[in-house]
Order: C-alpha cells, then sequence, then structure tokens
C-alpha cells in the first residue's frame, strides 16, 4: 500500500506460453527419498518472456507414519509485470503423519 493510503491498480496480462515440465524422484534408502520437479513456461505470444518453477522436497521417515520434508523452492520470470519481482524462493519443512490403507 502507498503512503496515501491507495492500492496500487494492476492491469491484467492476456498471455500465451507453452509448458515444459519434468519431475525426477530418487530413493536412496526405505526411509529417506528425495523429490525434484521442474517447468518451464516459455511465452509464445512476448518473445523472449520465460517463466521458471522448480521445488525439491527431501523426506525423512522418523518411524513408523511420521515423517519430516525440507523443500526449496524458486520461481523466475524474466519480465514480470511491473509490480512483481522477477524472482521468489524460499524454504519449508514440515512434519506428516500417514494412516489409512497405502
Amino acid at each position: 500500500m502507498l503512503a496515501t493510503g491507495r492500492i496500487p491498480s494492476i492491469r491484467s496480462q492476456n498471455t500465451a506460453v507453452g509448458f515444459v515440465a519434468s519431475q525426477v524422484k530418487f530413493f536412496k534408502f526405505k526411509k529417506t527419498n528425495l523429490d525434484i520437479t521442474a517447468s518451464l513456461l516459455p511465452a509464445i505470444s512476448e518473445a523472449g518472456r520465460v517463466h521458471f518453477n522448480t521445488n525439491a522436497v527431501y523426506y525423512i521417515k522418523v518411524f513408523s507414519d511420521l515423517s519430516w520434508s525440507f523443500s526449496l523452492y524458486g520461481s523466475w520470470d524474466s519480465r514480470p509485470p511491473a509490480t512483481l519481482p522477477k524472482s521468489d524462493y524460499g524454504t519449508s519443512s514440515g512434519l506428516s503423519w500417514t494412516f489409512g490403507n497405502r
């Protein structure tokens, strides 16, 4: 929000894109695994614009049905809208409990 209390207007965009994605799963042991996904979205209607997303998640089985995960994510755009940054990246972590039929 601006100091004047007004919210800046954001104009809409219409962009045609292609889509290329991949997923890789690594299983090293029974109690750990690593999943990596990536997607590339080249703009067809805006020559030279490319958007790329990636996510890597590492899972560790703590015991029985309890798992811990740690992830890294990233998103990059070669020409984002004027009010948005070119990149966004970060980490997250969490616990999960699996129940029911597998």
